[in-house]
């Protein structure tokens, strides 16, 4: 597991922020994905 996806994982949702064009490539990366249902409900 990598350093960052460790660190996020000991923060609570309300202590993560990302600005929003990060959010707008998250969310088309997963709607480009080969299951978009999925993908999206991992969020």
């Amino acid at each position: 597991m990598s350093g960052v996806r460790r660190r996020l994982e000991s923060l609570s949702p309300q202590d993560i922020a990302v600005c929003s064009v990060v959010k707008a490539e998250l969310f088309y990366g997963a709607v480009r994905s080969r299951i978009p249902q999925r993908t999206l409900a991992l969020q």
